[in-house]
């Protein structure tokens, strides 16, 4: 795997406004840094999305002592963890319905 492999990550979130209307919104992290893997042994791909809209993409590899095992919640100071913002490009190009 390459040492400074990163991506940007684009998710939608529905949040709830003081009305009690539910908008989504389109979220983006640029730069999201991939921790290091068993290339021979990787799995699957995760996104891992966490409270505050911050996001941690993993190769599961089948180390569960390691950084890269999805049952386990990373720790808030994991360096990995990226904090995602309202993509205004998608929003406007792509607007998110309104839901009830």
């Amino acid at each position: 795997m390459a040492a400074d492999l990163k991506l940007t990550v684009r998710w939608l979130v529905e949040k709830k406004k003081p009305d009690g209307k539910v908008f989504g919104y389109w979220y983006k992290a640029k730069n999201v840094r991939i921790a290091q893997y068993d290339g021979r042994n990787a799995f699957k791909v995760w996104g891992i999305f966490l409270p505050g809209d911050r996001v941690r993409i993993m190769i599961t590899d089948g180390n569960h002592d390691g950084g890269n095992n999805a049952n386990n919640r990373p720790p808030d100071n994991d360096p990995y963890i990226t904090q995602g913002v309202l993509d205004d490009e998608w929003n406007r190009l792509y607007p998110p319905a309104q839901w009830k």
